[in-house]
């Protein structure tokens, strides 16, 4: 960081303060909890609109000149720069910078910033739901560039930001056409208006469904299989990079084949599917996974597979899960699920479609990887002054200026 970049506590230039606005109780206004927040993007989804009344007690009003700081899990990295009023779970802190000191997107990229996550997720209490030591929050040291370096760096970062949104809008319209395929090819598999033959689950696979490795995850080793767990399975049928290995001496019998289809059968999760790929590599599977393995004399695998991610499959699970300690489905009741069966030559035209369409899926993801490894490393460089060295000794005249009315409005908020 530049020797001349000022530093305070939060707490002096961003304190907790709440809006001041007035709702009368008919008033339609955004209801903002942490499951509208996307993780890592502060992108919000599902959007609320209620009436102010319907607010809870543990509520605040917010306006734009709040930054939202999510205080529950840091590591989700829950961050919102509100572009209007409304009401806010208090698991969110109204931070409202001073603008003569600190810029609101400023700050809020910083709080995005890779350093302050891993500084938030250090001071948590509680394991279950670990929130941020508020004390450690607000006696945190932000850097503070003068007001016009700060605005460069911002309009730095929104550009790169701009580009992975982008990114992720066209991942998103491309992953709706495989979905959108299935139908127009075989119908709706609620109503079947083909009237293709059904046939159960357990009547197309080679043998009985089989339980996962009752073992722990290793430190990944050469040689060793890949131990796939529900929780490395990405949302796509995909599987993340967090390569684990399987302490267990003896793996041949849980080893996957091509065309395997895993199914989650308890947990939050139950339902959630994986089909097996040979490009994954050798793998094994986790014990609160089921293993069904499809008879591709029947059936085309990535047919199966894109039945379990339309809605009537989601339903099912819902209808049949138990609701005990734990979410769960067996073997026998996932063997007993009903699904149309199309002629064998469309699901291979379907298939070739689908195994296209992953691979085009693998190349969006690296592209993907690149841009969020780019814009990490220029939020990185945003906060070290790396980022703007150059621009900054080019404007250094001006900036001598701001930083000494930077610093008597610091000195005017110091105790």
């Amino acid at each position: 960081m530049p020797a001349h970049w000022k530093t305070a506590p939060l707490k002096h230039v961003a304190p907790s303060k709440s809006s001041k606005v007035n709702f009368k109780p008919d008033d339609c206004v955004w209801h903002l909890n942490l499951d509208q927040i996307e993780a890592n993007t502060g992108n919000i989804v599902n959007k609320k609109i209620a009436p102010a009344g319907e607010a809870g007690a543990s509520t605040f009003r917010f306006d734009s000149g709040n930054v939202l700081y999510s205080k529950l899990r840091p590591y989700l990295n829950k961050v919102v720069s509100p572009n209007e009023c409304g009401v806010a779970t208090s698991e969110l802190v109204p931070l409202r910078p001073v603008q003569s000191v600190l810029e609101a997107d400023f700050l809020k990229y910083y709080l995005r910033s890779g350093a302050f996550v891993r500084f938030a997720s250090q001071f948590v209490s509680g394991a279950k739901m670990p929130r941020v030591m508020m004390k450690k929050f607000w006696e945190h040291e932000i850097p503070l560039p003068p007001p016009s370096e700060q605005r460069h760096i911002v309009e730095l970062l929104e550009h790169a930001d701009a580009l992975r949104k982008k990114r992720a809008e066209a991942d998103k319209s491309a992953d709706r056409i495989l979905p959108a395929f299935f139908y127009k090819m075989f119908g709706d598999p609620a109503s079947n208006p083909i009237g293709w033959p059904m046939t159960t689950l357990g009547k197309i696979i080679l043998e009985k469904p089989k339980y996962g490795a009752n073992a722990s995850s290793t430190e990944w080793e050469t040689g060793q299989p890949r131990y796939v767990r529900i929780t490395d399975v990405n949302s796509d049928g995909s599987l993340n990079n967090k390569i684990r290995g399987i302490d267990l001496p003896r793996w041949d019998e849980y080893r996957l084949e091509e065309g395997d289809l895993l199914i989650a059968r308890t947990g939050a999760t139950v339902g959630k599917t994986y089909l097996y790929r040979v490009d994954d590599g050798p793998c094994v599977y986790a014990g609160y996974m089921i293993r069904f393995r499809l008879d591709v004399e029947q059936v085309d695998p990535d047919f199966v597979f894109a039945f379990t991610q339309t809605s009537l499959y989601q339903g099912w699970v819902e209808a049949n899960k138990r609701l005990g300690g734990q979410p769960n489905i067996n073997g026998q009741e996932f063997a007993s699920l009903q699904l149309f069966k199309p002629d064998r030559t469309l699901q291979k035209k379907f298939g070739d479609y689908a195994r296209g369409a992953y691979k085009q899926r693998l190349a969006r993801k690296s592209v993907k990887n690149q841009i969020d490894k780019l814009y990490n490393t220029l939020l990185h460089q945003a906060f070290t002054g790396e980022l703007t060295a150059q621009w900054r000794e080019a404007h250094m005249k001006e900036l001598l200026q701001e930083i000494e009315l930077q610093t008597m409005e610091l000195n005017s908020r110091e105790p």
